[in-house]
């Protein structure tokens, strides 16, 4: 039943008008008294509004009150944003009165402010609306009396405490189904069952545990090791076209919107032809008919002997079409697991109960649930935040209401609704406007919030988007969202709901929200926050309903497709919400396909939030837009024609998030911006390159200056060398993330020029809790001392930095996961120091990931140094002397997990990388290094191993403290290329010991015009599925031993000019499933042998084993 929810806006109003400019307003137009009155008026009612919300759910007369109140109560918010507007417009003219003729010119605004005809009759308008609304609320309040509801004059406002650890506790883990887990990994692994292809059909009610059951089956490392590919698709409801591309984007990430169906066909067929895969379906609600799930059947057929699907559902009949096997039938929890699920999440952990009143009570409550752990979980998380002293009330006041069996568990969901703060609940029925499985953005959703007044903070230090952000977590920690991410800084940026939850914000929202589906156009009258739930673009044809829907504040585009839409109409969408919808708080309209943004929406007076991104064919925004003194956020990312920002941008005074990446075409900032103090979200900051602009239209880093609340990222472009910007004040802002980039132009005016290069960066000193830093084109020799203070740093890029010869210092970085050196053509050595200075034999503990590329005079990581002791021996002794005793004693980079050196030839000398297991890319470098790290086990120096924290993932060592092994350095490596070695011969065997490389899933030989064939040494390769051998000029012939490869799945032959045979073994290598062909002309001559192994390939192999191919020649 759908829930009226008032207090919020109430505290809201009063809030309105108390600011000091709402109050001046007021008293100009002689008003004052009527506003007190009114604010007398709301505080009264307030005080038993929360009781009356309470008792609604069990009393209609008070609910049809409640909804009687609404009304009045909105119009009231309407009218008081009103007021405020033309007071922030008022206070804005003030501000702007510098010398006599400004305020001559302010003195004939103020008096035309009010009215076309005078002051006073204004004044009369003003004065009988307010008495008018606070008649009817006097009113509605006398008629509620009757109901003796009681004062409660404060909400509580619970606020969670959970850290990281807690969350990890409460969120990552599965109690009570390892059984149900083994049944379904039996059906899919099983080698006894003899399908081709084995669907399995989990069914079971809403909540028990269907799609997490199907994500332990996923995960699990046997399911990891035995699929090829594994792919996840959200369905619901069963549309063919839309399961192909999710399947598509799933397999290879990859958007396919734009893709007709029989396009997406051979994109699935290509993508699963030959490899044994996993498939998930799940959540699927209805398919329509046998035929449309035979179709896609069919299509899912090309893939190997042992590929699965598994299907999650509610529904027998969609197993009963689907399956080709028995359905599993998951059942509830029983008491037992249903407890142990319960006390992990009412209880902190190591706090369970021991007092057998307690545990009575809360066995009880757990009962109740029915064994349905989605409803234990809400419960048992609400509960949480109860002193259990209080359980037995409330089980005795709230699960009497439940039947005895448990089984309304969406009676259970509504039970932790009904006792979330009010602030809360507007906050969680709002996000019935996302479709179902939708992945929804916490940042957006928080924005949201803010548009709607639903946050509020009574402790003014405290941003609002940080009391959003606990809003959030709190209703997190309750189990109302689930499946959520995390940037690379910890901070939650993606969730979902669950379809249960989903379903219950549904219900409590009510007729205030509407997602309106793509073939009806009726829009309610009394609809406050709509949302289109299909692409809405600039051809959308705009039903008169949305025109007449005049309460509307929310406009949402829930379900836009990713890729841009070509802008054909001009303005006819936001023209026409702009002509029908004034009382619009939020208004997105990204990815829509307008090209211009009409003049009028400067009326949209209310405005709080503005999406217009992904348009990108809006060069210009009108100057109305500046009129818009409520909006906190303008998003404009990626409208990449947009040439400037409104000119009087300062206007904006409560912008909290100004959204501008991928406009690349901005010239400048408008001058004016560091008015605007309220600023948290600055995405980038253009400095002009031209020096005649008007200095009165182009802001310089000076306007940063005062903007010290902004946090996240911020890029910064068009920097000049020499110039001061100490004045921008980057120490006094907390930002994550600060890219930094010079004008390219002026680095090459540096060339030619004496001058200060080191001053431009040396007054853009950071806050030291910075964690990312990217200085790109940057001119000077050296690097300030702050940069070495910045101990938080994880990640810290270096691009074009083409004097600099040394970079600072890297010990200090513990936390450092990723450095990207790129483009610094002078630098010699990245550390100061002589490697026998170094103090320990692990450097970057934490330096996961690493990219050198394009150094051309890079010698080593250090200064090597000559041993003492050594000078008496021969050459040949001193060598293996000095050989031995480095590779010893070489520091080394215990955590690398990627590494990428290019195109840098001197390179002989580095930390080792004996633990890299995801890729490493050799192009135009010298092997020393691998050579090095590769005989770490014949120099004798221990390999450290990665914690168990760090490996969790893979599971591969459970202890908790690094240990050593003697097993081969690079054995966990899955992935390498080699890519321009123009001077060696792979195709001997003493270049690299390929027997080391024992995980090796993927061999890139690329551009070594010395390669003839394979290198015997892969013979040794017994994981190596997929090989790649592109540009070699001098390869001959792939030899006959490639039959031993047993785990090749794929094979890719490019630009081999000399390949002059295929051997006839290679049919018979029975892994393979792709071979891929192109440009080898020899092998295309009509009379070459290949020719007819290519052909029998084509025609016998079933499924067809050939994907491309370049080389057949027909008569």
């Amino acid at each position: 039943m759908e829930e009226v929810v008032i207090f919020p806006v109430a505290e809201r109003i009063i809030k309105s008008l108390a600011p000091q400019a709402v109050r001046k307003y007021a008293s100009m137009l002689s008003i004052q008294d009527e506003i007190s009155r009114l604010q007398d008026t709301i505080s009264t009612i307030q005080d038993i509004l929360l009781d009356a919300e309470k008792e609604q759910a069990s009393n209609g007369q008070i609910r049809d009150w409640l909804e009687r109140l609404e009304h009045v109560v909105y119009d009231a918010d309407e009218f008081v944003d009103y007021l405020s507007t033309e007071a922030l417009q008022l206070q804005l003219m003030m501000i702007e009165s510098d010398n006599n003729m400004v305020k001559l010119k302010l003195k004939r605004q103020v008096c035309t402010l009010f009215s076309c005809l005078n002051q006073l009759v204004f004044r009369f308008k003003m004065a009988r609306e307010l008495n008018r609304i606070r008649d009817k609320l006097v009113e509605i309040f006398r008629d509620g009396r009757s109901f003796r509801f009681k004062e409660r004059h404060e909400e509580t406002r619970v606020s969670c405490n959970f850290s990281p650890e807690n969350e990890s506790y409460l969120y990552d883990y599965v109690i009570g189904r390892e059984s149900d887990k083994n049944a379904i990994l039996k059906r899919i692994l099983d080698p006894e069952i003899e399908k081709d292809l084995r669907v399995v059909a989990i069914v079971g009610l809403g909540g028990v545990g269907k799609t997490t059951l199907a994500k332990c089956v996923f995960n699990d490392e046997m399911v990891q090791r035995r699929f090829e590919l594994r792919m996840w698709v959200n369905v619901t409801d069963f549309d063919l076209r839309s399961v192909l591309g999710e399947i598509v984007q799933s397999a290879s990430g990859n958007r396919s919107e734009h893709m007709e169906i029989d396009q997406l066909v051979k994109e699935v067929q290509k993508e699963i032809n030959g490899k044994r895969y996993l498939l998930v379906l799940d959540d699927v609600w209805n398919i329509k008919n046998d035929e449309r799930w035979r179709m896609l059947e069919n299509v899912l057929s090309l893939g190997a002997q042992g590929s699965g699907i598994i299907i999650t559902t509610r529904y027998n009949a969609v197993a009963k079409i689907t399956s080709t096997m028995e359905p599993y039938m998951l059942g509830m929890l029983d008491e037992h697991d249903s407890w142990s699920l319960f006390k992990r999440v009412a209880f902190r952990e190591g706090q369970e109960p021991n007092k057998p009143h307690i545990v009575e009570t809360g066995k009880n409550i757990s009962n109740k649930c029915g064994g349905n752990p989605l409803a234990i979980r809400n419960i048992g998380c609400f509960l949480y935040f109860l002193n259990p002293k209080e359980w037995p009330t409330y089980l005795t006041m709230e699960f009497s209401k439940i039947p005895a069996s448990g089984a309304d568990f969406f009676a259970v969901l509504k039970l932790s609704f009904d006792y979330l703060p009010s602030h809360l609940k507007l906050c969680f029925a709002f996000c019935c406007l996302f479709p179902k499985e939708c992945e929804i953005d916490v940042q957006t959703l928080i924005n949201f919030w803010m548009a709607q007044g639903f946050i509020y903070s009574s402790n003014p230090s405290k941003h609002m988007k940080d009391v959003g952000y606990e809003y959030f977590h709190e209703l997190l920690s309750r189990s109302f969202f689930q499946d959520v991410q995390k940037d690379k800084h910890g901070m939650f940026t993606k969730c979902k709901m669950h379809s249960l939850i989903h379903d219950l914000a549904i219900q409590v929202a009510g007729r205030r929200y509407k997602m309106l589906p793509q073939y009806e156009d009726n829009i309610d009258t009394e609809v406050h926050h709509l949302s289109f739930n299909f692409h809405l673009d600039s051809h959308w044809k705009i039903p008169a309903s949305l025109v007449h829907a005049k309460s509307i504040r929310t406009i949402l585009l829930s379900n836009q497709l990713q890729w841009e839409t070509e802008g054909r109409s001009s303005r006819s969408i936001c023209g026409h919400v702009v002509l029908g919808c004034k009382r619009l708080r939020a208004l997105d309209l990204h990815n829509s396909g307008i090209n211009i943004v009409p003049h009028s929406i400067g009326k949209l007076k209310h405005l709080r939030y503005l999406d217009l991104s992904h348009n990108m064919n809006i060069k210009t925004l009108p100057s109305s837009i500046t009129k818009l003194y409520h909006l906190q956020t303008l998003k404009l990312k990626f409208c990449q024609k947009l040439q400037e920002l409104p000119r009087h941008i300062k206007k904006l005074i409560n912008l909290i998030n100004l959204e501008i990446d991928g406009c690349d075409n901005l010239t400048h900032m408008p001058c004016g911006l560091g008015k605007l103090t309220d600023l948290r979200t600055l995405s980038q900051f253009v400095l002009s390159k031209k020096t005649d602009l008007d200095w009165r239209r182009t802001g310089g880093l000076d306007e940063l200056q005062n903007l010290n609340s902004l946090r996240g990222e911020l890029k910064i472009k068009n920097l000049r060398h020499g110039a001061d910007y100490e004045v921008a004040n980057l120490k006094e802002k907390q930002l994550q993330s600060l890219i930094l980039i010079w004008n390219n132009d002026d680095l090459e005016a540096v060339d030619n020029q004496e001058m200060n290069v080191d001053s431009s960066l040396n007054g853009l000193e950071p806050h030291i809790s910075l964690k990312e830093l990217s200085l790109s084109a940057y001119g000077g020799v050296e690097f300030p001392k702050w940069f070495s203070s910045l101990t938080n740093l994880v990640r810290v890029s270096l691009w074009r930095c083409k004097k600099c010869r040394y970079i600072p210092p890297l010990d200090q970085f513990s936390s450092l996961a990723a450095l990207t050196l790129d483009e610094l053509t002078n630098l010699e050595y990245i550390s100061k120091n002589e490697k026998n200075q170094l103090s320990s034999t692990e450097i970057l503990p934490s330096l996961k990931e690493l990219r050198l590329t394009d150094l051309p005079n890079l010698k080593g990581w250090w200064r090597q140094v000559e041993n003492e002791g050594v000078d008496g021996a021969s050459s040949s002794t001193k060598a293996t002397i000095l050989l031995s005793t480095a590779e010893r004693s070489q520091p080394l980079f215990r955590c690398l997990s990627k590494l990428t050196i290019e195109n840098c030839p001197k390179l002989d000398s580095m930390p080792l990388y004996p633990n890299l297991d995801e890729v490493l890319k050799l192009n135009n470098s010298s092997l020393e290094p691998l050579r090095q790290t590769m005989r770490m086990s014949v120099a004798g120096q221990q390999i450290p191993t990665t914690t168990a924290a760090d490996e969790a993932s893979t599971s591969t060592i459970s202890n908790s403290v690094p240990s050593t092994r003697t097993s081969s350095p690079l054995s966990k490596l899955r992935n390498l290329c080699i890519v321009g070695m123009t001077e060696l011969d792979f195709s001997t065997g003493d270049v690299i010991m390929w027997k080391a490389f024992e995980s090796l899933h993927s061999l890139t030989f690329d551009h070594l015009p010395q390669l003839k064939t394979i290198p015997e040494g892969l013979q040794q390769l017994d994981n190596l599925h997929e090989l790649y051998i592109r540009r070699c000029d001098n390869f001959e012939a792939i030899p006959k031993w490639i039959i031993d490869l047993k785990s090749l799945k794929k094979l890719a032959i490019q630009l081999l000019p000399n390949l002059t045979s295929l051997p006839e073994e290679l049919y018979n290598l029975t892994s393979l499933r792709k071979l891929e062909i192109e440009d080898c002309p020899k092998i295309a001559q009509k009379t070459n042998p290949g020719q007819d192994l290519i052909i029998k390939f084509l025609s016998t192999s079933e499924p067809p084993r050939i994907m491309y191919c370049q080389c057949i020649k027909t008569s």
